[in-house]
Protein backbone atom coordinates (compact mmCIF):
# COMPACT_ATOMS: atom_id res chain seq x y z
CA UNK A 1 0.00 0.00 0.00
CA UNK A 2 1.64 3.72 -1.16
CA UNK A 3 0.82 5.61 1.66
CA UNK A 4 1.69 9.25 2.14
CA UNK A 5 4.85 10.32 4.56
CA UNK A 6 1.93 11.67 7.07
CA UNK A 7 0.78 8.29 7.01
CA UNK A 8 3.60 6.63 7.59
CA UNK A 9 4.42 8.83 10.61
CA UNK A 10 1.25 8.54 12.07
CA UNK A 11 1.59 4.43 11.94
CA UNK A 12 4.91 4.92 13.83
CA UNK A 13 3.11 6.65 16.44
CA UNK A 14 0.10 4.20 16.49
CA UNK A 15 2.96 1.38 16.73
CA UNK A 16 4.73 2.88 19.83
CA UNK A 17 1.40 3.47 21.18
CA UNK A 18 0.92 -0.04 20.75
CA UNK A 19 4.41 -1.33 22.51
CA UNK A 20 3.07 1.36 25.64
CA UNK A 21 0.01 -1.04 25.83
CA UNK A 22 1.57 -3.81 26.31
CA UNK A 23 3.96 -2.77 28.81
CA UNK A 24 0.98 -1.01 30.28
CA UNK A 25 -0.44 -5.09 31.50
CA UNK A 26 2.57 -5.77 32.88
CA UNK A 27 1.82 -2.20 35.34
CA UNK A 28 -1.59 -3.21 35.83
CA UNK A 29 -0.30 -6.68 37.00
CA UNK A 30 2.00 -5.36 39.16
CA UNK A 31 -0.51 -3.09 41.00
CA UNK A 32 1.23 0.75 40.09
CA UNK A 33 3.75 0.19 43.50
CA UNK A 34 6.67 1.60 41.79
CA UNK A 35 7.19 4.68 39.72
CA UNK A 36 8.19 3.56 36.35
CA UNK A 37 8.71 6.46 33.28
CA UNK A 38 8.89 3.86 30.38
CA UNK A 39 5.59 4.79 29.32
CA UNK A 40 5.96 8.49 29.72
CA UNK A 41 8.64 7.58 27.80
CA UNK A 42 7.79 5.32 24.77
CA UNK A 43 4.15 8.28 24.87
CA UNK A 44 6.85 11.22 24.51
CA UNK A 45 8.58 9.49 21.64
CA UNK A 46 5.18 8.74 19.79
CA UNK A 47 4.39 12.75 20.27
CA UNK A 48 6.64 12.84 17.98
CA UNK A 49 5.99 11.10 14.68
CA UNK A 50 2.23 11.98 15.76
CA UNK A 51 2.84 15.94 15.89
CA UNK A 52 5.21 15.44 11.94
CA UNK A 53 2.00 13.60 10.30
CA UNK A 54 -0.25 16.22 11.67
CA UNK A 55 1.95 19.18 10.68
CA UNK A 56 2.47 17.26 7.46
CA UNK A 57 -1.49 17.10 6.30
CA UNK A 58 -2.13 20.45 7.63
CA UNK A 59 0.62 22.10 5.33
CA UNK A 60 -0.60 20.33 2.85
CA UNK A 61 -3.64 21.26 2.91
CA UNK A 62 -3.14 24.56 3.90
CA UNK A 63 -5.33 24.39 7.30
CA UNK A 64 -5.51 22.30 10.67
CA UNK A 65 -6.13 19.20 9.12
CA UNK A 66 -9.34 17.60 10.32
CA UNK A 67 -11.38 17.61 6.88
CA UNK A 68 -12.43 13.48 7.60
CA UNK A 69 -12.39 10.88 9.66
CA UNK A 70 -9.22 9.86 10.00
CA UNK A 71 -7.69 13.15 10.03
CA UNK A 72 -9.99 14.21 13.38
CA UNK A 73 -9.72 10.60 15.11
CA UNK A 74 -5.56 11.61 14.41
CA UNK A 75 -6.17 15.32 16.19
CA UNK A 76 -8.57 13.46 18.87
CA UNK A 77 -5.29 11.28 19.50
CA UNK A 78 -3.15 13.54 19.84
CA UNK A 79 -4.80 16.15 22.46
CA UNK A 80 -4.97 13.30 24.50
CA UNK A 81 -1.59 12.54 24.56
CA UNK A 82 -0.37 16.43 24.77
CA UNK A 83 -2.63 16.42 28.02
CA UNK A 84 -0.98 13.43 29.43
CA UNK A 85 2.53 14.70 28.73
CA UNK A 86 1.30 17.88 30.35
CA UNK A 87 -0.31 16.41 33.22
CA UNK A 88 2.51 14.02 34.10
CA UNK A 89 5.05 16.32 35.84
CA UNK A 90 2.76 15.55 38.90
CA UNK A 91 4.40 12.02 39.01
CA UNK A 92 1.56 10.40 40.58
CA UNK A 93 -0.86 11.22 37.68
CA UNK A 94 2.13 9.72 35.07
CA UNK A 95 0.40 5.91 35.78
CA UNK A 96 -2.66 7.51 33.14
CA UNK A 97 -0.82 6.27 30.57
CA UNK A 98 -0.97 3.04 31.30
CA UNK A 99 -4.97 3.89 31.00
CA UNK A 100 -4.60 6.31 27.87
CA UNK A 101 -2.54 3.56 25.62
CA UNK A 102 -5.26 1.58 25.45
CA UNK A 103 -7.45 3.99 24.07
CA UNK A 104 -4.55 5.57 21.74
CA UNK A 105 -3.37 2.21 20.15
CA UNK A 106 -6.67 0.87 19.86
CA UNK A 107 -8.39 4.15 18.27
CA UNK A 108 -5.03 4.58 15.93
CA UNK A 109 -5.40 1.27 14.46
CA UNK A 110 -8.99 1.94 13.85
CA UNK A 111 -8.08 5.43 12.01
CA UNK A 112 -5.98 3.93 9.72
CA UNK A 113 -8.49 2.19 8.24
CA UNK A 114 -8.31 3.41 4.43
CA UNK A 115 -12.12 4.14 3.78
CA UNK A 116 -11.66 6.85 6.72
CA UNK A 117 -9.39 8.92 4.66
CA UNK A 118 -11.01 9.98 1.67
CA UNK A 119 -10.21 13.54 0.10
CA UNK A 120 -13.79 15.61 0.20
CA UNK A 121 -14.89 17.76 -2.53
CA UNK A 122 -13.96 20.76 -0.82
CA UNK A 123 -11.10 20.32 1.65
CA UNK A 124 -10.08 24.21 2.43
CA UNK A 125 -12.13 25.68 5.10
CA UNK A 126 -13.04 29.04 6.03
CA UNK A 127 -11.32 30.18 9.20
CA UNK A 128 -14.43 30.06 11.33
CA UNK A 129 -15.60 26.45 10.24
CA UNK A 130 -11.76 25.14 11.12
CA UNK A 131 -12.23 27.09 14.55
CA UNK A 132 -15.78 25.07 14.91
CA UNK A 133 -13.95 21.77 14.18
CA UNK A 134 -11.19 22.29 16.63
CA UNK A 135 -13.04 23.43 19.22
CA UNK A 136 -14.77 20.20 19.07
CA UNK A 137 -12.56 18.05 18.73
CA UNK A 138 -10.47 19.40 21.62
CA UNK A 139 -13.70 18.73 23.57
CA UNK A 140 -14.10 15.52 23.07
CA UNK A 141 -10.60 14.78 24.10
CA UNK A 142 -11.53 16.49 27.43
CA UNK A 143 -13.86 14.07 27.58
CA UNK A 144 -11.27 11.15 26.84
CA UNK A 145 -9.35 12.33 29.70
CA UNK A 146 -12.29 12.64 31.89
CA UNK A 147 -13.01 8.82 31.18
CA UNK A 148 -9.67 7.93 31.93
CA UNK A 149 -9.64 9.30 35.37
CA UNK A 150 -13.10 7.97 35.86
CA UNK A 151 -11.09 4.40 35.27
CA UNK A 152 -8.29 5.37 37.36
CA UNK A 153 -11.13 5.78 40.24
CA UNK A 154 -13.00 2.53 39.32
CA UNK A 155 -9.29 0.54 39.18
CA UNK A 156 -8.75 2.07 42.84
CA UNK A 157 -12.23 1.69 44.26
CA UNK A 158 -11.59 -1.98 43.25
CA UNK A 159 -8.77 -2.46 45.36
CA UNK A 160 -9.68 -1.03 48.16
CA UNK A 161 -12.71 -3.00 48.31
CA UNK A 162 -11.24 -6.24 47.85
CA UNK A 163 -7.20 -5.63 47.99
CA UNK A 164 -6.39 -3.05 50.32
CA UNK A 165 -2.73 -4.11 50.37
CA UNK A 166 -2.67 -3.43 46.70
CA UNK A 167 -4.40 -0.32 47.25
CA UNK A 168 -2.19 0.86 49.81
CA UNK A 169 0.79 0.14 48.12
CA UNK A 170 -0.71 1.65 44.72
CA UNK A 171 1.03 4.96 43.76
CA UNK A 172 -2.35 6.01 41.98
CA UNK A 173 -3.85 9.33 42.88
CA UNK A 174 -6.01 9.44 45.55
CA UNK A 175 -9.56 8.71 44.74
CA UNK A 176 -10.74 12.28 45.57
CA UNK A 177 -8.29 13.68 43.64
CA UNK A 178 -8.90 11.27 40.37
CA UNK A 179 -12.79 12.11 40.85
CA UNK A 180 -12.07 16.27 40.66
CA UNK A 181 -9.87 15.44 37.72
CA UNK A 182 -12.55 13.94 36.13
CA UNK A 183 -15.10 16.54 36.58
CA UNK A 184 -12.53 19.41 35.89
CA UNK A 185 -12.01 17.75 32.56
CA UNK A 186 -15.38 16.88 32.08
CA UNK A 187 -16.25 20.48 32.64
CA UNK A 188 -13.86 21.75 30.31
CA UNK A 189 -14.90 19.29 27.46
CA UNK A 190 -18.35 21.15 28.29
CA UNK A 191 -17.01 24.55 27.83
CA UNK A 192 -15.25 23.58 24.62
CA UNK A 193 -18.32 21.82 22.85
CA UNK A 194 -20.54 24.75 23.88
CA UNK A 195 -18.46 27.27 22.22
CA UNK A 196 -17.68 24.90 19.29
CA UNK A 197 -21.59 24.25 18.81
CA UNK A 198 -22.70 27.74 19.32
CA UNK A 199 -19.86 28.31 16.05
CA UNK A 200 -22.58 26.56 13.70
CA UNK A 201 -24.78 29.34 14.13
CA UNK A 202 -22.41 32.32 12.84
CA UNK A 203 -21.23 29.68 10.45
CA UNK A 204 -24.94 29.57 8.68
CA UNK A 205 -24.84 33.35 9.37
CA UNK A 206 -22.24 33.79 7.04
CA UNK A 207 -22.87 31.29 5.01
CA UNK A 208 -25.55 31.96 1.63
CA UNK A 209 -27.04 28.29 2.59
CA UNK A 210 -29.75 27.54 4.54
CA UNK A 211 -29.42 25.81 7.62
CA UNK A 212 -29.98 22.09 7.38
CA UNK A 213 -30.91 19.62 10.56
CA UNK A 214 -28.77 16.75 9.88
CA UNK A 215 -27.73 13.72 11.53
CA UNK A 216 -24.57 14.90 12.89
CA UNK A 217 -25.87 17.92 13.96
CA UNK A 218 -28.98 16.26 16.05
CA UNK A 219 -25.93 13.74 17.62
CA UNK A 220 -23.98 16.59 18.84
CA UNK A 221 -26.94 18.27 20.70
CA UNK A 222 -27.52 14.56 22.07
CA UNK A 223 -23.46 14.70 23.29
CA UNK A 224 -23.78 18.41 24.50
CA UNK A 225 -27.16 17.27 26.47
CA UNK A 226 -25.90 13.96 28.19
CA UNK A 227 -22.54 15.67 29.19
CA UNK A 228 -24.33 18.92 30.24
CA UNK A 229 -26.76 16.76 32.36
CA UNK A 230 -23.69 15.25 33.86
CA UNK A 231 -22.51 18.33 34.94
CA UNK A 232 -25.52 20.04 36.29
CA UNK A 233 -26.28 16.17 38.28
CA UNK A 234 -22.35 16.88 39.87
CA UNK A 235 -23.17 20.46 40.57
CA UNK A 236 -26.57 19.86 41.66
CA UNK A 237 -27.58 16.28 43.33
CA UNK A 238 -23.87 15.79 44.63
CA UNK A 239 -23.13 13.04 41.16
CA UNK A 240 -19.41 11.98 42.53
CA UNK A 241 -17.51 8.73 43.19
CA UNK A 242 -18.44 5.63 41.58
CA UNK A 243 -21.87 6.73 39.62
CA UNK A 244 -19.52 9.85 38.37
CA UNK A 245 -16.68 7.60 37.31
CA UNK A 246 -19.00 5.46 35.68
CA UNK A 247 -21.01 7.26 34.20
CA UNK A 248 -18.63 9.67 32.34
CA UNK A 249 -16.64 6.62 31.02
CA UNK A 250 -19.88 5.19 29.36
CA UNK A 251 -20.71 8.64 28.05
CA UNK A 252 -17.40 8.67 26.51
CA UNK A 253 -17.62 4.55 25.32
CA UNK A 254 -21.20 6.06 23.39
CA UNK A 255 -19.18 9.07 21.91
CA UNK A 256 -16.14 7.12 20.25
CA UNK A 257 -18.55 4.48 18.81
CA UNK A 258 -20.73 6.36 17.63
CA UNK A 259 -18.67 9.56 16.27
CA UNK A 260 -17.94 8.12 13.04
CA UNK A 261 -20.93 6.34 11.92
CA UNK A 262 -22.90 9.89 12.46
CA UNK A 263 -20.37 11.66 10.66
CA UNK A 264 -20.42 8.73 7.91
CA UNK A 265 -24.52 9.33 7.52
CA UNK A 266 -24.23 13.37 7.33
CA UNK A 267 -23.77 14.94 4.03
CA UNK A 268 -22.84 17.92 5.64
CA UNK A 269 -19.91 17.04 7.53
CA UNK A 270 -18.70 14.75 4.71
Amino acid sequence: MDWPDDRLWFALAVGLYGISTVYSIFLWRRGFQRYDSTILVLLLVAFLPHTGSLITRGVALGQIPVTNLYEAVSFILWVMNAAYLVFSIWSRLRFSGAFISPLLFFFGVFALMPELDQTPENPHFTGLISLHATLILLSYGAFGLSATAGIMFLTQEHDLRHNKLRAIQSLLPPIEQLDAIAGMMQLIGVGLLTTGLGTTFLIYLNSANAFQLDVKIIWSAIVWLMYLLLMLARCRYDLKGHRFAQCTTLAFVFVILTFWGTNLMSATHQ
